[in-house]
């Protein structure tokens, strides 16, 4: 029997890669719940895409979210980048340092649509924790959040308020791009 033949098995079932260890570099969908700290019935959730390069050199997430500002509801759209200050020590290997790796500040803009059709700025900043092993190739992974929210454009009242929030998100990710 040919020794190509004995392969064959493996390729028709599709024998599973072993899975990439985590070197920073990902792809992720998220879900988030934030809240104004003054208000806890002024609620904000959303999605976001995000992608990854190896240390999480650049991190880039397209998002929506529902944002509820008292009696005004708001769509937006936002395209961002975060910036991980720490990335480096994703190298240096413990827990920890995977930690201090992915704390990260972000910037984002985009489109608003509510009562008025405006713009909005988001700042902010955060960190996420793997529920699993990082190392298995995929997993939850969860952390807080903060976002300062700043409308621009046509906005009034209080849909073109600035808004700080905190929250948690929870997101899956496929380690590698």
């Amino acid at each position: 029997m040919s020794p190509w033949l004995a392969l064959l098995p493996g390729l028709c079932l599709g024998t599973p890669a072993p899975p990439l260890p985590y070197t920073g570099a990902f792809r992720a969908l998220e879900a988030h719940a934030l809240t104004r700290p003054d208000s806890l019935t002024d609620v904000t959730v959303g999605l976001e895409a995000r992608a990854a390069t190896v240390l999480s050199l650049v991190d880039l997430d397209l998002g929506w979210a529902w944002v509820d500002v008292g009696p005004a509801r708001v769509h937006q759209a936002t395209a961002g980048a975060r910036l991980h200050p720490f990335a480096l020590w994703l190298l240096h290997g413990p827990a920890w340092a995977d930690l201090l790796a992915s704390v990260y500040v972000r910037a984002a803009v985009g489109p608003r649509f509510g009562a008025d059709v405006g713009g909005v700025w988001v700042l902010g900043a955060g960190f996420d924790w793997p529920l699993g092993e990082p190392d298995h190739g995929a997993g939850l992974w969860i952390g807080p959040r903060y976002r300062h929210m700043l409308p621009f454009g046509p906005v009034s009242g209080v849909e073109g308020a600035t808004q700080a929030t905190v929250g948690l998100a929870l997101s899956y990710r496929l380690n590698g791009l």
